[in-house]
């Protein structure tokens, strides 16, 4: 009984470093098939098209009083919004935004790497989901967030700060 204790705790903290890293290592590697069953695309797609709308909203209320043009404006952008949306969040999209971001090889960073790295963090929600956020850049940069299938994790969502979205649009 001891020992499955033991395995189980060892799963519920050390499972999803694994994840985050089988997840890096599949975009880098370009291995669309993996991503495919690691990410739930069309959740992320409607989530980050959410995002950016509201923030598109926001940005352009004052702008949209009495102005014909700047309510056009919104619709342009929202529509190129959608597009631009429908082809970063998909396996060929997130393999090449990894790839820019990464000159690592897919072997070079490991679970037991993330595990110990202070520029990290994993927010556990019970035992079925967790989030993965950088520790110093937290407002700047995106969470993922992870939702437990089976034993595994896969990635369910991407939340992303009001200034990470305003320096993509």
């Amino acid at each position: 009984a001891a020992i499955v204790v033991a395995v189980i705790a060892a799963w519920y903290w050390a499972s999803p470093f694994f994840a985050v890293a089988s997840l890096r290592s599949a975009a880098l590697r370009g291995d669309t098939k993996e991503l495919n069953e690691r990410v739930d695309f069309a959740r992320i797609r409607e989530e980050v098209k959410a995002q950016f709308s509201n923030l598109l909203i926001s940005k352009m209320t004052d702008d949209l009083r009495g102005n014909l043009f700047a309510a056009l404006g919104v619709a342009i952008a929202a529509k190129l919004t959608d597009v631009m949306v429908d082809a970063m969040i998909s396996p060929a999209g997130i393999a090449a935004l990894v790839k820019a971001g990464d000159e690592r090889a897919p072997d070079q960073v490991s679970g037991f790497s993330i595990m110990l790295s202070a520029e990290v963090a994993v927010h556990r929600d019970g035992l079925s989901a967790f989030d993965f956020y950088s520790v110093n850049d937290r407002e700047k940069q995106p969470t993922l967030r992870f939702g437990r299938e089976g034993l595994n994790w896969r990635l369910t969502s991407l939340q992303m700060p009001k200034e990470f979205l305003a320096t993509k649009m």
